[in-house]
């Protein structure tokens, strides 16, 4: 694609002991095109659809939730 760089980078799954065996290195594309040669397939989907909306709502709502929640050092700051 004109103007876009493709880099080929080793994978953050890829073992640590790869030196020893460089053929169990996991290779991942990076992409650095321009968004209007992506296909629309590549694209993220918008805008998104009102079950997307709700489902985010959802999880932001659960998160401040789950944020509002005393873990154990705060419930028990007096215990060391």
């Amino acid at each position: 694609m004109p103007g876009g760089t493709t880099a080929v980078v080793p994978s953050s799954s890829a073992p640590s002991n790869v030196a020893s065996n460089p053929s169990s290195i996991t290779m991942t594309t990076i992409r650095t095109d321009d968004p209007g040669d992506l296909l629309p397939s590549e694209l993220d989907p918008w805008p998104p659809s009102d079950e997307e909306i709700q489902e985010r709502e959802k999880q932001a709502l659960f998160d401040d939730y789950m944020a509002g929640i005393p873990d154990a050092a705060e419930r028990n700051r007096n215990l060391k």
